[in-house]
């Protein structure tokens, strides 16, 4: 078994790297699993986990029990504040559960980090300032941290292929495509995404230090454990501020560079169509193997030849791919 390898290692902790630690159909199966930790005494072990929350604002005794089998880090996906942006995005969830779940997660000692999202192609301005608005909705909650990521397109994905062939992307850089700088048309200039996630991010913590999130939490009979690594957090950070500030005096030439490159499209001038197809054709096929960590295609002109993760294109010479 695998957490028994770890303990004889001396490690003391376990990410389980399920993209989707608990979903409907296995939360019977993972409370055994919970009940198993805690009877053979991996209960020692501290472990992060990321779930989603609507099953999570549903299943608080298994919260609970995870709790007491060492669970200690929660990535909750809430991905949005605005109802109709989930809905394009078929999540299944509605905005009070990702608050409740929250809650659940932080009443039973556990370091929540929210997950949001801004820039689909479907969301309007004012969506993504209700998302704004809802991460501080979700500090009051219990919620530690947030991750503001923008909308990003990945080689392999139907949305990468779709935006391909209906010329929504602006740049095929690689380099960009960090799911923090836009690459795609919206119906908002993506530079003011851009803009908006950065502030996201810092809004958020700037909110729960105004308010005294972070010293009500702390008298509020938190459990040792979490009381003290988000102590060690704040330092953390505040040893961190000279190097968040340089970063932050980066920014606006990196919102200019990518209003640049939307209002230019200087980047997809040199493409061919031939590699559009190519990309397209590579992505729409891709099937990622279980072992070996290479990828194979299922196009009939590369079956079976081993793939890199994205062809080589090069439409400028400046670019790296």
């Amino acid at each position: 078994m695998e957490l028994e390898l770890a303990k004889s290692l001396g490690y003391d902790w376990i990410f389980f790297t399920d993209d989707i630690f608990v979903v409907y159909p296995n939360v019977g199966q993972r409370m055994a699993l919970f009940d198993a930790m805690i009877e053979r005494g991996y209960d020692r072990f501290k472990w992060l986990v990321q779930m989603r929350a609507d099953v999570t604002s549903k299943n608080p005794a298994l919260i609970r029990r995870g709790a007491e089998a060492g669970m200690r880090f929660a990535f909750l996906g809430v991905e949005s504040g605005s109802q109709e942006t989930l809905k394009m995005m078929h999540k299944g969830l509605l905005t009070p559960q990702s608050v409740r779940a929250v809650k659940i997660l932080s009443d039973n000692g556990i370091i929540v980090l929210a997950g949001m999202m801004l820039g689909a192609p479907y969301e309007s301005f004012r969506d993504m300032l209700a998302t704004v608005r809802f991460s501080h909705r979700l500090a009051d909650a219990g919620a530690d941290g947030v991750q503001f990521t923008t909308y990003t397109p990945l080689p392999g994905t139907r949305i990468f292929s779709d935006a391909l062939k209906n010329n929504k992307l602006f740049t095929l850089d690689w380099n960009k495509y960090d799911v923090l700088t836009p690459v795609m048309k919206t119906k908002v200039n993506p530079a003011l995404v851009q803009l908006l996630q950065f502030l996201g991010n810092g809004s958020f913590y700037v909110a729960k230090w105004l308010k005294g999130k972070a010293r009500r939490d702390a008298e509020r009979n938190l459990k040792g454990f979490k009381r003290d690594l988000l102590y060690s957090s704040q330092k953390f950070i505040f040893s961190m501020m000279p190097t968040y500030l340089k970063d932050a005096l980066k920014f606006p030439r990196q919102v200019w560079e990518t209003n640049r490159l939307y209002t230019s499209l200087r980047d997809m001038a040199g493409i061919s169509k031939e590699t559009i197809e190519e990309l397209s054709e590579f992505s729409s096929g891709v099937i990622y193997l279980e072992g070996g960590g290479k990828t194979r295609t299922s196009s009939s002109r590369s079956q079976g030849e081993e793939q890199t993760l994205v062809p080589h294109v090069e439409p400028k010479a400046h670019h790296c791919f």
